[in-house]
């Protein structure tokens, strides 16, 4: 098939590992420009100090799931964290570009990691801290550069050099091999405090995050929370991801040490002193190398003496504006592996423990639910997913993995005495918009874009065309999504000046649909079913993404929407948004389209010109305005181009409705949202022609050609060659820079790039024509550029 034939391409473009730091030595930048994410990391807006982040780790094809597998289960965890790591047992993992594509745009760091293991971890943990050059099995090699404070900052800097080529945000560092000695444990240390430095210089924001396994006298053993032992690991980093192996009370010690140690010392005087009390206990013992009890309660009796010293109980860290104590994350094994509340399903009991003790969550091991619920018992995933992240009430079925009764023997089943789920601890959560002007700024975020793709789907839509009927994944275009609870919830609002009392005899369903699509291949689905018994006297309200954005005259909000012909009713759609502006105001306003027409079915662009309503009404021009909320609206009334102020939502009667057997009992589908958009101004039409103008056909080149014959046909020639293209919008504002392009053979869509080129094969051997057409991050159409192909050139 064509999975087959795609393997016959020798440059068929592959994310892989760094198996050795031999391998990490010889990387140079620019060797696989396909593997470079090109989605900048969109802020969030700081997150209070009380509430913690959760980190997941993920595993290329852990546990049987294909790296699209797994991302496309967490992308509901994507709605709760701030920070994912790609893990796995190679040396170097990178994470796929499409990792860090969708988790930049879900406002995600994304971290690489770097891992030594076992035997044959020792030897590259020298390398690692000496540099390339040396070699532990050369007699006398490395026994004068093995002294206190001697590193090479090779690895470091080739390290940080990945981080900036590949577009990802920093390293876990996972060092479960031993060193052969604490000045190699302490130097190990002042090399992190440098890569950490110089990482924080040449990527602002970056992160670098040790996991908790060696000690400072470099013994390979895991603590399970902060203590003397690694704390100079925790100073020279960005934080510590605890082991999982914890009891109730290590949260409570990692956060008092973290809150006593963090910025009132340092790595190196943590590394001084350990140093100094090791040189104490051998003249006090008369013998060269101590037993390592007796050097870990030295070191830890000089640590504590030193923390004493300082006297500093900072409670509250200036970084960030938070506790220190976040900067420890604790860590849970959804598998159960020793951890603490058992995993699986009881992830959630782990959680407010680390809560309690202001302590931030680490998660490792979430394809538990595709793993163990799909593959060993045969319950759909989606199930699964949907119980473990953020709906404690979902019921999955009797063939559930023993789950109802936790004395089933396995672990993670369902305690019925204690049932939760991750959202019950994660349920803060606000969407990133975008920064026109600073990528990193998100105080400048004044746009807006979704278009509810999920990253895959069964056809694939562009501008509201079908151009494919085939299944497809693409990770990179995972959008911002509401999460299911928003989705699940809607709320029943009177009319104002409605004289009826309020009512409504039928249940509305709010899901994301793979059917039709505008822009991808999903949208946002609104249903309802009992269609007699509706009544025409409400709001039904979907709240569906809380926000930060900026507000100025000139802003406007748009909505695609398709509404359909199989429900013959005056129905209205309308957006709905909710601001702030100075002296405590606060205001949700609800604004009807003025088209209810519904001939053709087709898409219609509701745009809301909200700047010019905002300050037309109030002297807002001097005030800082923002949008808090974006949501939409729906009523049976025909209230066409009505504009309510002022809608008192918070005493509107909440629905709790489930969305799981939609297909069963919902035949009325109302309408589909296919993208909702927040613009700060209006961009150059197409008849201004500079971004939009057709490019010159030169633009486009084909590299690396291949041909060879169809293995399962002799009379075919399979034809491969990348197509390879000038960005033409670098030259334009931020908010119009080109982010994707979705390319045509001979007018026949085949593929998207995120990327200035694009792997074409294998195809047809007359391929003629390609064209290449460019969309911003508002999904709009910047660029189109077009070239014919001379096949019998190869």
């Amino acid at each position: 098939g064509t999975v087959s034939r795609m393997a016959l391409d020798p440059y068929l473009p592959k994310s892989k590992p760094f198996l050795s730091l031999s391998e990490i030595a010889e990387w140079k930048p620019g060797i696989d420009p396909f593997n470079v994410s090109s989605i900048c990391l969109r802020r969030r807006p700081e997150i209070p100090v009380d509430i913690q982040q959760l980190m997941f780790t993920e595993m290329i094809a852990l546990y049987r799931a294909s790296i699209e597998q797994i991302f496309i289960l967490s992308k509901i965890g994507a709605t709760l964290t701030y920070l994912s790591v790609n893990f796995s047992h190679y040396r170097g993992t990178i994470p796929p570009a499409c990792w860090t594509n969708a988790a930049h745009r879900n406002g995600v760091q994304m971290l690489a990691n770097f891992i030594t293991e076992w035997g044959p971890g020792i030897s590259e943990n020298l390398l690692l801290i000496y540099g390339p050059e040396f070699d532990s099995s050369l007699p006398g090699n490395g026994d004068l550069e093995r002294k206190d404070g001697t590193f090479s900052t090779f690895f470091a800097d080739k390290l940080i050099d990945m981080a900036e080529y590949y577009g990802f945000d920093g390293w876990f560092f996972n060092i479960e091999a031993t060193v052969p000695s604490s000045v190699d444990a302490r130097n190990l240390v002042l090399f992190l405090e440098y890569m950490m430095k110089k990482l924080h210089e040449r990527i602002p924001g970056s992160i670098l995050i040790w996991y908790d396994s060696l000690t400072i006298n470099g013994d390979l053993d895991w603590q399970n929370y902060l203590n003397p032992l690694n704390l100079a690991f925790f100073l020279a980093t960005d934080g510590i991801y605890t082991n999982y192996g914890w009891s109730s009370d290590k949260p409570f010690l990692s956060a008092h040490l973290a809150k006593l140690a963090k910025r009132s010392v340092t790595a190196s005087e943590v590394v001084e002193i350990a140093a100094d009390s090791i040189t104490n206990l051998k003249i006090k013992l008369g013998i060269d190398k101590p037993d390592i009890k007796d050097m870990n309660i030295a070191v830890q009796k000089a640590i504590e003496d030193l923390l004493n010293q300082k006297n500093q109980n900072i409670v509250q860290d200036v970084k960030f504006g938070r506790p220190a104590s976040r900067d420890v994350w604790t860590g849970t094994d959804v598998y159960g592996r020793g951890t603490f509340g058992g995993g699986g399903f009881n992830c959630h009991k782990a959680f407010r423990v680390s809560e309690e003790a202001l302590t931030s969550a680490a998660l490792f091991g979430q394809a538990w639910a595709y793993d163990k619920i799909w593959l060993d018992c045969g319950v759909d995933f989606r199930d699964g997913e949907k119980r473990f992240w953020d709906d404690k009430s979902h019921v999955i079925g009797e063939a559930r993995y023993g789950i109802g009764k936790e004395e089933s023997g396995q672990p993670g089943a369902v305690d019925e005495r204690d049932i939760g789920c991750v959202y019950d601890a994660f349920s803060y959560r606000i969407y990133p918009g975008i920064s026109l002007n600073n990528h990193n700024d998100f105080t400048c975020n004044s746009a807006f874009y979704t278009n509810f793709d999920r990253g895959y789907g069964i056809r694939y839509y562009i501008e509201g065309k079908l151009v494919s009927s085939q299944n497809w994944t693409n990770i990179s275009r995972q959008q911002l999504l509401p999460s299911r609870n928003m989705l699940k919830n809607w709320i029943s609002v009177p009319i104002p000046n409605n004289c009826d009392s309020l009512i409504t005899g039928t249940n509305y369903f709010c899901d994301l649909d793979n059917d039709i699509s505008y822009f991808g291949g999903a949208s946002l689905k609104i249903s309802l079913q009992n269609l007699e018994s509706l009544f025409s006297n409400t709001f039904e309200i979907f709240n569906l993404f809380d926000v930060r954005i900026h507000i100025s005259e000139k802003t406007k909000l748009e909505m695609r929407y398709l509404k359909t012909e199989s429900v013959n009713i005056g129905f209205s759609i309308a957006l709905l948004i909710k601001i702030e502006g100075e002296d405590e105001f606060v205001e949700n306003i609800i604004a009807f389209d003025s088209d209810n027409s519904i001939e053709g079915n087709e898409w219609f662009n509701f745009s809301w010109e909200i700047g010019k309503l905002i300050t037309s009404d109030f002297p807002l021009k001097n005030w800082e305005v923002t949008l808090l909320r974006i949501g939409i609206a729906t009523s049976a009334s025909e209230l066409l181009d009505h504009v309510f102020r002022n809608v008192d939502i918070e005493s509107g009667s909440i629905n709790l409705k489930s969305n799981d057997h939609l297909s069963s009992n919902i035949s009325n589908m109302i309408c589909r949202i296919g993208e909702l958009k927040v613009l700060p101004w209006s961009r150059p039409s197409k008849s201004s022609g500079s971004l939009f103008s057709p490019r010159p056909l030169a633009e486009i080149r084909f590299t690396d050609p291949f041909k060879c014959m169809d293995p399962e046909n002799e009379d075919i020639s399979l034809l491969y060659v990348t197509v390879e293209w000038d960005d033409v919008s670098g030259y334009a504002p931020l908010e119009f820079r080109t982010i994707l392009w979705e390319i045509y053979l001979d007018e026949e869509w085949a593929g998207s790039a995120f990327v200035t080129r694009f792997r074409v094969g294998p195809t047809k051997e007359n391929l003629a024509n390609v064209r290449v057409v460019g969309y911003d991050e508002l999904g709009n159409r910047t660029s189109e550029l077009e070239a014919f192909f001379d096949s019998t050139t190869i």
